[in-house]
């Protein structure tokens, strides 16, 4: 395993490759994103997969916001797969964009990919985009700033009228619940969730 990390404080950054899988971790073990080597641009991560479902009721986006890059599997597919999509993707820490860079087959800023450093809770603007994937973790844990009620009703607002909102949540989370609550609270009840988090 190759560690990354530059300054104490913050989570250790490291990129390990096993049986021809490259993998990310930030603040720990736990695998956050993972590239098959032979495959950069496809979803290795059952999860990833299950976050492209939206494509069932939203079968042609045109932009798309992502908070949270990981190893840019999500950011890589949609490049890839989705001709006609912008994809703006937002992350807080510059290591984990130089990392997906230079580790994980991210393709440079393009006129349908850019991927900035900034806040994903100051990302929002009214109908900003018709498809918002959330997929950001700190140290493990769902980032708090982006499961609050505002958040959620800020997406709402984000989204055009026809636009999809998709969160990853760790199936062990203790929040959950609340989690759920709040989307629903915000979206008027459309709040579907399948059976198995990850």
């Amino acid at each position: 395993m190759e560690n990354l990390n530059k300054k104490s404080q913050r989570p250790t950054i490291a990129v390990s490759d096993e049986r021809g899988v490259r993998s990310l971790h930030v603040g720990g073990e736990a695998i956050q994103s993972s590239m098959k080597l032979s495959d950069p641009f496809a979803l290795a991560l059952d999860y990833t997969r299950c976050m492209m479902g939206f494509l069932l009721f939203h079968p042609e986006p045109q932009r798309a916001l992502m908070i949270g890059l990981g190893g840019g599997s999500l950011a890589k597919f949609f490049f890839r797969s989705l001709k006609k999509t912008r994809v703006r993707v937002v992350e807080l820490d510059p290591r984990i964009v130089a990392t997906a860079r230079a580790h994980f087959a991210l393709p440079p800023d393009d006129e349908r990919l850019s991927v900035e450093i900034g806040d994903g809770a100051q990302a929002l603007s009214p109908e900003c985009c018709d498809v918002l994937l959330l997929d950001a973790y700190h140290d493990e844990a769902h980032v708090p700033e982006l499961a609050a009620a505002h958040f959620y009703d800020a997406a709402f607002l984000a989204l055009e009228p026809r636009g999809v909102l998709v969160v990853n949540f760790m199936d062990d989370d203790p929040l959950f619940d609340q989690y759920l609550q709040r989307l629903e609270c915000a979206f008027g009840g459309a709040a579907p969730c399948p059976s198995a988090r990850t």
